[in-house]
């Protein structure tokens, strides 16, 4: 299966505040965030501990990661895994091994495991440009916006967003990132939308969603970095955000028209687009 060619200098994630509910904000911005902070908060970390270390020229990074979350058993392995994804994205500083152990409250959940930079790498992709220089995360400047047109669908129903918005950048992307040709793309009938506390009052507005799975892989998280980077490239910016925390989803949105995301779960890269709320 052909790997994605590498679209742009460093892999680039432009964090926009963007809420993901069909009514995602279109390139919104609340200034410069400090990431590596943000990743560490929404995993319930207060205080991550580094200790870097080198001998024979190998650099060590030892991490304790202590988390408020109620992690135990599985749920403690699936935490180290995205603990060392969020240092593998977010840590300003160079390593070739690191030492993780899991903390809940203070006691061992999970006992120190050792992950080579390089298998980190093979799973998640290259790490965010600057990080092995010690710099830390900034997101770029999105030179060339992604032409509005798009704008123009808001008030129409949302079969015009998934067929005139949506469809062609999951074709575009299949096609022009993984080298996928004639890409099958599945429609959902429309769901209606709902409001209220408890989510149970109808409002009479529906959406459309629809998918298609890209690609399949052995590490399909690996290729949410390719993706962040040929959106970013295309003049969209891409809330990494969920990534950046340890989560294996990547999203777009366009505001009043709908989302579009990347997935990666059970060995596969599916791309998803839902649309706003609408009359039918």
């Amino acid at each position: 299966m052909k790997r994605p060619r590498r679209w742009l200098a460093g892999p680039a994630a432009v964090l926009a505040l963007l809420v993901l509910a069909g009514c995602l904000g279109d390139r919104q911005s609340s200034g410069p965030r400090d990431i590596e902070r943000d990743a560490w908060s929404a995993a319930g970390v207060d205080e991550p501990e580094f200790t870097p270390s080198s001998a024979s020229g190998v650099a060590t990074l030892a991490a304790r990661i202590d988390t408020s979350l109620p992690v135990e058993g599985e749920s403690a392995k699936g935490f180290e895994e995205r603990a060392a994804q969020i240092i593998w994205r977010t840590y300003p500083g160079p390593f070739d091994t690191l030492q993780l152990t899991v903390l809940h409250d203070g006691s061992v959940v999970h006992p120190e495991t050792t992950r080579r930079a390089d298998d980190l790498a093979t799973e998640l992709g290259p790490r965010p440009a600057g990080l092995d220089a010690g710099t830390k995360r900034r997101a770029p400047v999105i030179e060339t916006p992604y032409p509005d047109e798009w704008k123009q669908l808001r008030s129409q129903p949302g079969t015009s967003a998934d067929a005139e918005l949506f469809h062609p950048l999951i074709a575009q992307t299949a096609r022009e990132l993984f080298d996928v040709k004639g890409v099958e793309i599945e429609s959902a009938q429309p769901d209606e939308c709902f409001k209220g506390l408890n989510g149970d009052q109808p409002t009479g507005t529906f959406r459309r969603s629809s998918r298609a799975v890209v690609i399949k892989d052995d590490h399909p998280r690996s290729l949410l970095a390719d993706v962040i980077d040929y959106w970013t490239g295309l003049g969209l910016e891409v809330n990494s955000s969920d990534f950046d925390t340890g989560l294996d989803d990547v999203q777009v949105g366009f505001d009043d028209v709908g989302s579009l995301l990347a997935s990666a779960q059970d060995g596969r890269l599916t791309l998803r687009a839902f649309t706003a709320c609408l009359d039918p």
